[in-house]
């Protein structure tokens, strides 16, 4: 039996950015390998390469000096997939609880994926102030 494929969408510094398809249950070191490993103005510390990839993730490595920095112990240095993210992730975000985070899960999987970070605001419950706060925070 062959192992399940995903696809993941890996950008930013990397020598190939593309779409990658390998076996469920990668790391997202394996994709950003697979794409030929970081460039030299990569920030190694802005992607947590340690990560378990999931099917129609969008992977960005960020420029050396752009990733946000921990501000406290236990923080996430990352950003938030809305096309990945399950409800403990999203809940991570300011303004969104389990209710939210909850209808953003529903209509990413109603509409198949975000294409944009503004799509968010079709969730019902974000409007322009509170994707304002949070666009920062997130990709897709």
């Amino acid at each position: 039996m062959e192992p399940h494929l995903i696809v993941v969408h890996v950008g930013g510094c990397v020598r190939y950015p593309g779409v990658y398809e390998l076996p469920e249950g990668n790391r997202l070191l394996a994709f950003v390998e697979a794409a030929g490993g970081m460039t030299e103005d990569a920030e190694p510390d802005g992607v947590n390469l340690a990560r378990i990839a999931r099917d129609g993730e969008h992977i960005v490595v960020p420029v050396r000096g752009t990733a946000s920095q921990t501000a406290s112990e236990g923080e996430s240095s990352s950003l938030v997939s809305i096309n990945a993210a399950d409800a403990e992730e999203l809940c991570t975000l300011d303004g969104i609880g389990a209710v939210l985070a909850r209808r953003i899960i529903a209509y990413r999987e109603r509409i198949g994926g975000f294409s944009s970070l503004a799509q968010l605001m079709d969730v019902s419950g974000i409007g322009q102030k509170r994707y304002e706060a949070i666009k920062d925070a997130i990709c897709l």
